[in-house]
């Protein structure tokens, strides 16, 4: 792999990843008002780990992995259950699986998003 190829697909999944890391490791990741709302923790996680699989995504597709769906959403999900493992060690934070159904669903939902977009093309071209 070329050195731009990493730089422009892979530094992104990378530099995201880190950011997910360093805000599992705070005791209070988001301001007080924000996490007040119902649901909203679960929310924020799905978009956090749609995203992630996503840059995934683009990253496989550009190293030509077969499957390239699969591999970003199942290690999506995977480094979602190893951010709620270390979550465990940081003081005031909490493992949860609903957390980790949370990733996963997320993760999932570059499928339905790619299938609208697959759909929307579809409309346009005719």
């Amino acid at each position: 792999m070329k050195i731009k190829g990493f730089v422009l697909y892979w530094l992104p999944v990378v530099l995201y990843a880190s950011v997910i890391f360093y805000l599992s490791s705070l005791s209070q990741p988001l301001p007080a008002g924000v996490s007040g709302y119902k649901y909203m923790d679960l929310i924020l996680h799905a978009l956090e780990y749609f995203v992630l699989s996503a840059l995934l995504l683009r990253a496989f597709l550009y190293s030509s992995f077969k499957r390239p769906y699969v591999y970003a959403i199942v290690l999506s999900a995977l480094y979602g259950i190893l951010d709620e493992v270390h979550q465990l060690f940081v003081i005031e934070r909490v493992f949860s699986g609903y957390d980790m159904i949370a990733d996963a669903v997320g993760a999932c939902f570059i499928l339905l998003f790619l299938l609208h977009e697959k759909k929307t093309l579809q409309i346009q071209s005719h």
